[in-house]
């Protein structure tokens, strides 16, 4: 069922684009033909006015042109290839000399609709189209004209064609760039879906990358995000781009070192060489223009950057681009905060508050899921009820904190370490055993005794045997750290192995 959603999926974009892409042609083809029927109406009217009634070969190529008007709006175009829609001005350029010389009409009515042919192909040709176009069209006016008349051929020729040549590659060049606009469009509202459904900062920050690179043309990408709120310095997150540009993106930009570098604008660097912003290892002589855009936060305050290059110098950044791309990193921006407000949820609920170590909830997860050699500590302050009486609560907190410090930095990224309440401390140590545990408690004294604390701790471990429940091993520690007690605390205390009965 997926397979066949997706398919569909897949047919349905393609339809999309073919009655977009279709809508445009049709358009662009009437509009030529627009063209034809005005141009040859006005020519007739204007015929009617200074000729008399019986003067037939000119009335006949302006209405040539208004028949091939009328014929161009019934026409599927959507049927036609772009080529194909050539035979419109030949046609026509056809129609317009044979009825020039056979009638030995006046070349005026051909001059006022020769240029009505270009119009038609800049709407629906390719740039160049009209140039190529343009010696036909001189021999159609040469035959119009008569060889004889070479002064009236010779002027016509120097003015009347490079003028429609001139007007046709015009509005193709202006239908380039409308096609360009769309495209920029589409990648945008492509890139806002699909950053709407991104869960992760990581793959969400190669995916900006990623998708910046295609908006701004850009030869390498990389995304930086703020170390931390309201900072003017950005970490290298994620790089799109050549292989060969990998290692010239700089890992760290700082705008409070340039002042020059406002993280509220967008700049661009057509030389980057008179600018620090790139400072990476191999990045001299390799990057030749950047371009700079914010991703933004709240109160204006940068999220964080996106940072394009190029090899190669560019003179100026289009507008167009910039514009998506501009839009492109607001959604980002958006997208980040999105993504931050959810990891700080999250690590809320993980959290204990005070010492932000995770709290028993983490830890019973943690628990929940033992494997045999996996130790268990419990750690518990000495005497803390005295701490709080002699020197108040917020000392107490200092103390708790402090602790919570130490554990942290000995603990390995694998260990779960959690305050499990009051001045109980719990951590589970995958695949540490007895020797690690004792080894890493060991570690922790030596950094609680470094502060020169005002009281002490005791710790119990156990160690999970094979069958026994999570539960039990809990117990254990628990029971250590109570023989640690009543030993005379300040000291670890490790549960004797045990012979677990399997029911």
């Amino acid at each position: 069922m997926r397979v066949q959603s997706g398919g569909h999926g897949e047919r349905l974009r393609a339809r999309l684009r073919f009655d977009r892409d279709g809508a445009s042609q049709i358009l662009a083809a009437r509009i030529g033909c627009a063209a034809f029927l005005v141009g040859g109406l006005l020519a007739y009217i204007a015929i009617s006015l200074t000729h008399p009634p019986d003067s037939t070969p000119d009335s006949i190529i302006a209405g040539a042109a208004v028949v091939l008007g009328l014929i161009g709006f019934v026409l599927p175009w959507s049927r036609w290839s772009a080529r194909a829609q050539l035979a419109i001005p030949i046609g026509a350029l056809i129609v317009l000399v044979c009825g020039s010389a056979v009638g030995h009409a006046d070349a005026a009515p051909f001059l006022a609709v020769l240029p009505l042919l270009f119009v038609f192909i800049g709407f629906t040709q390719r740039p160049g189209t009209s140039l190529a176009f343009a010696p036909a069209a001189a021999v159609g006016l040469a035959i119009a004209h008569g060889l004889s008349a070479m002064q009236p051929l010779v002027a016509s020729v120097v003015i009347i064609v490079p003028l429609s040549v001139l007007v046709g590659e015009a509005i193709a060049q202006s239908q380039v760039q409308r096609d360009r606009a769309h495209e920029q469009i589409g990648r945008l509202l492509h890139a806002v879906r699909v950053l709407a459904r991104v869960n992760d900062e990581r793959s969400g920050a190669q995916l900006v990358a990623s998708l910046c690179a295609h908006l701004l043309q850009a030869d390498a990408v990389a995304v930086l995000l703020a170390d931390r709120p309201e900072s003017g310095r950005f970490l290298n997150r994620a790089w799109f781009g050549h292989p060969a540009l990998a290692d010239a993106a700089p890992l760290v930009i700082d705008t409070r070192a340039e002042p020059t570098l406002s993280p509220r604008a967008t700049r661009f660097f057509p030389d980057t060489s008179v600018t620090p912003l790139l400072h990476a290892p191999g990045a001299a002589g390799r990057i030749r223009s950047a371009a700079l855009l914010t991703l933004p936060g709240d109160a204006g305050l940068p999220v964080g950057m996106v940072l394009a290059m190029w090899g190669t110098h560019r003179h100026t950044l289009p507008t167009t681009a910039r514009q998506a791309a501009e839009l492109m990193s607001e959604e980002a921006g958006r997208m980040f905060q999105r993504l931050q407000a959810t990891a700080a949820l999250t690590r809320d609920a993980r959290t204990d508050p005070l010492t932000e170590l995770s709290n028993r909830r983490t830890f019973a997860h943690a628990l929940s899921r033992l494997r045999t050699g996996d130790a268990v500590v419990i750690v518990d302050l000495d005497h803390f009820k005295s701490v709080n009486d002699r020197f108040g609560h917020d000392a107490g907190d200092d103390v708790l904190r402090a602790l919570a410090g130490c554990l942290r930095k000995v603990a390995r990224e694998v260990d779960c370490v959690s305050r499990y309440g009051g001045e109980e401390f719990a951590l589970v140590l995958p695949e540490a055993g007895g020797t690690g545990a004792l080894r890493l408690l060991n570690r922790v004294r030596s950094a609680w005794e470094a502060l020169d604390p005002i009281t002490t701790f005791s710790a119990g471990i156990a160690v999970h045997e094979p069958g026994e429940p999570a539960s039990s091993t809990l117990r254990h520690a628990d029971a250590a750290l109570y023989q640690a007690k009543e030993a005379g605390r300040d000291r670890d205390m490790l549960a004797p192995a045990r012979e677990v009965i399997l029911s």
